[in-house]
């Protein structure tokens, strides 16, 4: 085998280590998720957004974590395989709390909004439809994000077995 044939094996297994090789995905922060109780429909609507986008970059470090571990199957240690595992784990833990967070400030929102209109008596049509459509908005992102959840979890581990 050449040298350089040789450096480049030793480079390639350096890159291939869990350590640094999971280190390339970057994992998100989670979204800063008011009270809803204290919350008005600006900020609502902007956690909303936060925690939409918290989703997406989720999924593509839950992408990268999910290619290192398949690039990783077979030539990695048992330490390394369970060190990105840990890795996806704790992303998808991280995502069901944002969820279950995100969840609790929408239904406060929701109470919240409800008892001001009705103690107010001056809540108009279209603020209370306002009120109505950005909560079912929120439910309808909130049950998509738990599924999602669900499902990147059951598919990294379907790929880790059939890596193994």
């Amino acid at each position: 085998m050449s040298l350089l044939k040789l450096t480049m094996v030793t480079i390639t297994a350096a890159l291939l280590s869990s350590a640094s090789f999971a280190r390339d995905c970057t994992a998100p922060a989670a979204p800063d998720i008011p009270k809803g109780k204290d919350t008005n429909t600006t900020e609502m609507m902007n956690a909303r957004a936060e925690f939409s986008e918290y989703l997406a970059q989720s999924r593509q470090y839950l992408a990268c974590v999910k290619d290192k571990q398949m690039k990783l199957a077979k030539d990695a240690t048992e330490d390394e395989r369970e060190a990105v595992d840990e890795l996806y784990d704790s992303m998808v833990s991280n995502m069901q709390t944002a969820y279950e967070d995100m969840g609790r400030a929408a239904k406060q929102f929701k109470q919240t909004a409800e008892a001001k209109m009705d103690e107010a008596d001056a809540a108009t049509q279209s603020e209370q439809d306002a009120v109505a459509r950005l909560y079912k908005d929120m439910v309808t992102k909130l049950k998509a994000a738990s599924n999602e959840v669900k499902r990147a979890y059951n598919d990294f581990q379907e790929d880790v077995e059939e890596a193994e």
